[in-house]
């Protein structure tokens, strides 16, 4: 059975496995979708995603024009309409249709193409942190996680994978969903940045070669490799995006977040 890493693994390795040699370059907007999967790492889940919700949904937008990219959320309880079910929870739409379902949604919604995709679930998270020497964060919050991992409000921290995985998983002390797609934010940006400061890069080329163990993706080895050289060594503006929306509680779906028009239109000028 195919094993999958989590997305936020997933684009360590995306800017990880390059080998310098230049290749073509982007010239326009481009969108990729990153989405976690809530199956494996704890008992009694599969490492097969299919039929589970998206527990993460990320939207990676890289701008070469202005030497920028934006890295944006969305609640997973957030209400859209998915084709051929009606309006639901849009993590619902890989339960029913897997990435195809999910990508057409969000494509609908936000009047965009991806232009790439990773599907990962939580295996493989510890190991691809663990091989990037860890990460760097600073919690917004005094929280715990598996009542063995802490993280302290303010204070810096060096997370080695299993407390990476905490860190981006943890949703229930430190307030809802919201607070922990921050997190996942945070840890993106700076693996990101600590990624395109590495000069010795060759050494992961390993984790690409086995990737059908660990992650579905459409991105070929030289599209990553065209990016790394691209960006590598340049200044380069990171920025963040929270899609927001309002709590409302459905009879029959439960909780939903009612996505504002304004968040909307912000994200959508974001991404087109």
């Amino acid at each position: 059975m195919k094993k999958v890493m989590t997305w936020l693994s997933v684009f360590s390795l995306f800017l990880v496995n390059i080998t310098g040699v230049r290749a073509q370059e982007i010239t326009t907007k481009q969108n990729y979708l990153l989405l976690g999967i809530d199956s494996g790492t704890y008992a009694g889940r599969s490492d097969n995603f299919s039929g589970h919700l998206a527990d993460a949904i990320m939207i990676v937008t890289v701008d070469p024009a202005n030497s920028s990219v934006t890295i944006a959320t969305m609640p997973r309880d957030g209400y859209a309409e998915i084709p051929g079910y009606g309006s639901n929870k849009v993590n619902s739409a890989f339960a029913y249709g897997g990435k195809d379902l999910m990508i057409q949604t969000l494509s609908n919604m936000f009047g965009v193409n991806f232009d790439h995709y990773v599907v990962a679930n939580m295996d493989g998270f510890i190991e691809i942190i663990d091989a990037l020497n860890g990460v760097d964060v600073v919690p917004p919050q005094t929280f715990s996680m598996y009542e063995k991992l802490f993280f302290e409000e303010g204070v810096p921290k060096h997370l080695d994978g299993e407390h990476a995985l905490g860190y981006a998983r943890e949703r229930y002390q430190t307030g809802s969903d919201y607070s922990r797609q921050g997190r996942m934010r945070e840890m993106v940006t700076n693996i990101f940045k600590q990624v395109l400061q590495m000069d010795d890069i060759e050494s992961y080329r390993a984790i690409f070669d086995n990737r059908p163990h660990y992650i579905e993706t459409d991105f070929t080895f030289d599209e990553i490799k065209a990016l790394h050289a691209q960006f590598k060594g340049k200044e380069i503006t990171f920025n963040e995006h929270q899609l927001q929306g309002v709590s409302e509680v459905d009879d029959v779906l439960g909780w939903l977040e009612i996505i504002t028009p304004e968040s909307l239109a912000e994200l959508q000028s974001i991404v087109q």
